[in-house]
């Protein structure tokens, strides 16, 4: 009896164990929902999952049982730094962010079965090719904190000279023989010293390898390729004149590059509604690659081409057009014609812009589109608001948006731009006006970017000079020249990579340093390690 009465009090106690472990695990509010994969003091991104919704951001954790109220909102691809967390309510898993604007609140990592936020390091790769092989892409991953990390190279293909019969399409060949047989009859003696020399068919001329561009993908490891196998024929005065031949489009990686597609110099445009003015930068080139843009994702490219071209009257004329390219199958798909394409909604859709002309080159209306699921919505732009006067335009300045393609800068008159203006492009609301600096010109103007958590611009001049302007906040309008002195004596800036949230940029120089920028405390970093060594 006495044993039965030891076994009925054993088995009471593990039965209560038991149910005291369930009824403990009954109460985790993280029971069930997804393990946090954040620490405090780490950079996230919202997910790129394509349904364009984002985040909301609270100013307490939980959903409205819990008494707290939404107080922004995260589009896909923003990035915060999260701080206190997790906490576990409502089914979701929360952490307190700081937003690179900064503002701050609560915001979801998950619930049961999907992450919403990601781990995320602010950093972003860099090529540069290499001093002795300059089809040895070197390539380097900088992040926000400057720390420089050595990526392996990649190789550009395929760069021996070959006869344009093997390289050029049909059309660019006979636009060359077109100008060559000119030179041949009207003056001869240009063609010496030059590719051109001794031909007489354009088929035969021996083709370098030429320039190329690099467009490296937002998630690094994909990089877009641009490669020039183009030669010039001169005029009959001597001077150089228009390119002939063909550019080719590849994506390249670890694992090799991937041919997508080639472009003629003569093609012609896919339309030709808008004729606007043949006034254009690297005028020498019929078709030109104007803007690239890659989805935030990585799996898709916008490309603006510009064409020099005729249109029905005869007038000289500049069209564009744009294409998207899936980077995975390769497939290239004709747009529409227009221009400055902006990823929104973490690359779920894409907005462009275009043009109505008059006879003078003049613009007459400026129109907003967006596509979505395969859906094209003319949306129109607010009064008051135009996408890039002629003061502008003439450079080839393209105005920015900011990193989540959530705003746009525009401006406030078609000839001239006294004033800049952040356009909402949900709503297509705008900001009060922000004065363009005093001290710069618009045609002095090369580059313009949204910087620091899209608070301020940074603004870049032909003569190398750098200006920061706050666009957010007490002190909006006011702007202060960047102290570039820390760059080596006689190097010009030149061009400008931004970090994701632009809360840092990589400034490059025409020597091949390259300095990082702090945007929100104007502090410089020598990156030393992104220029290659000289050739022995």
């Amino acid at each position: 009896m006495r044993r039965f009465w030891l076994a009925l009090v054993a088995l009471m106690m593990v039965l209560t164990g038991l149910l005291g472990k369930s009824t403990t695990m009954a109460q985790d509010p993280c029971s069930g929902l997804v393990p946090s994969r954040l620490q405090s003091g780490q950079t996230a991104r919202v997910v790129l999952n394509g349904d364009g919704l984002g985040n909301t951001v609270r100013d307490g954790p939980g959903k409205d049982q819990s008494g707290s109220q939404v107080i922004s909102a995260l589009p896909e691809g923003a990035i915060v730094t999260v701080s206190q967390g997790p906490i576990c309510l409502d089914g979701l898993v929360w952490w307190s962010i700081e937003m690179a604007n900064g503002g701050s609140g609560w915001t979801a990592e998950g619930d049961v079965s999907e992450y919403y936020l990601e781990p995320y390091e602010i950093g972003l790769e860099v090529y540069i090719p290499d001093t002795t092989n300059p089809r040895q892409l070197n390539r380097w991953y900088v992040s926000f904190s400057g720390a420089v990390t050595e990526r392996d190279a990649y190789e550009v293909p395929g760069g021996d000279s070959a006869p344009a019969s093997q390289l050029w399409q049909q059309p660019d060949i006979d636009a060359a023989n077109l100008a060559l047989a000119d030179r041949l009859v009207n003056c001869p003696d240009v063609l010496k010293g030059t590719a051109w020399e001794t031909i007489t068919t354009a088929g035969d001329v021996v083709v370098p390898e030429g320039d190329f561009m690099i467009k490296p993908s937002p998630d690094g490891g994909n990089a877009l390729l641009v490669r020039h196998r183009v030669l010039s024929i001169p005029t009959c005065g001597g001077a150089p004149g228009s390119y002939y031949g063909v550019s080719t489009v590849h994506v390249i990686n670890r694992s090799g590059i991937t041919d997508l597609f080639p472009y003629g110099q003569h093609n012609g445009a896919r339309s030709k509604t808008s004729c606007q003015s043949p006034d254009v930068p690297n005028l020498a080139w019929t078709t030109d690659l104007s803007e690239i843009e890659w989805s935030p994702d990585g799996d898709t490219v916008a490309m603006t081409v510009r064409y020099l071209d005729q249109d029905a009257g005869g007038r000289n004329c500049a069209f564009y057009f744009i294409y998207l390219v899936d980077v995975f199958s390769g497939r290239v798909d004709a747009i529409a014609e227009g221009r400055r394409p902006v990823w929104a909604n973490g690359g779920s859709k894409l907005y462009y812009f275009t043009r109505t002309m008059d006879n003078g080159y003049n613009v007459l209306r400026e129109d907003l589109w967006q596509l979505s699921e395969g859906q094209v919505t003319q949306l129109g732009l607010p009064s008051g608001a135009q996408f890039v006067p002629s003061a502008f335009d003439s450079t080839g300045v393209h105005l920015p948006s900011t990193s989540d393609g959530t705003r746009i800068l525009v401006c406030n008159t078609l000839n001239s731009c006294p004033d800049t203006l952040s356009m909402e492009l949900a709503d297509r609301s705008i900001s009060p006006p922000i004065p363009v600096p005093a001290n710069i010109l618009p045609y002095q103007v090369i580059q313009i970017h949204y910087v620091a958590g899209d608070t301020r611009l940074l603004w870049l001049t032909n003569d190398g000079h750098l200006y920061i302007q706050a666009v957010q906040g007490v002190d909006t309008g006011l702007s202060a020249e960047i102290n570039l002195d820390s760059a080596p004596a006689g190097a010009k800036l030149i061009d400008i990579d931004v970090l994701p949230t632009g809360l840092a940029t990589i400034l490059r120089f025409d020597s091949g340093d390259c300095l990082l920028l702090n945007t929100v405390n104007r502090t410089l970093q020598a990156l030393p390690d992104l220029k290659p060594a000289p050739a022995s």
